[in-house]
């Protein structure tokens, strides 16, 4: 009889664990799943709303100074990753790397005139982004963006963080688990 209760015991025990390892991969699932696709509606959002930034070069050896445009355009596909924490307020931590073309137009003297030109021909390089973003009290919130730049001739940046340059230019990622 004390065998019975042992056993009885055991398998209730391995039945609580199993569900409670189970319950917790389907919340990871979730996360997983919100981030995908919070990510994918911030990819797609290079679609339906096209970085360009707007740039003022000083005047060098190299360009004459000027206005010009710099447009940047998502190459496929993204790369995503999800990791569970041990904090108590970010639980997950979300990366997302992406990277886009960017093309220029010409240099114009005047900032009106650069803002007119929508030829972008001139292909000046690809940056990689990697954002990171924290899951706190429900919501993707980002706490990193880092780019590194590779030029037409090949010569590789550094990773440095980004101030609002036209590839980083963002709106708020959106949320999937409010």
């Amino acid at each position: 009889m004390k065998i019975i209760v042992k056993i009885f015991i055991l398998v209730c025990s391995l039945t609580v664990i199993a569900t409670l390892v189970i319950a917790n991969d389907l919340d990871s699932a979730e996360v997983v799943a919100s981030f995908r696709k919070s990510t994918a509606e911030f990819m797609a959002s290079y679609t339906n709303e096209p970085r360009v930034s707007e740039e003022r070069i000083p005047e060098n050896k190299y360009v004459p100074s000027g206005w010009r445009l710099r447009k940047y355009i998502l190459t496929k596909p993204h790369k995503i990753d999800v990791q569970k924490t041990n904090s108590l307020i970010s639980t997950y931590t979300g990366i997302c790397e992406f990277a886009v073309q960017e093309y220029l137009t010409t240099t114009h003297p005047l900032r009106e005139d650069a803002n007119k030109d929508k030829d972008f021909s001139m292909y000046a390089g690809v940056s990689t982004h990697r954002h990171t973003y924290s899951l706190q009290d429900g919501r993707w919130v980002v706490t990193s963006r880092m780019h590194s730049r590779t030029l037409p001739d090949g010569t590789k940046y550094m990773w440095e963080t980004c101030k609002n340059i036209g590839g980083c230019i963002e709106q708020n990622m959106p949320s999937n688990l409010d």
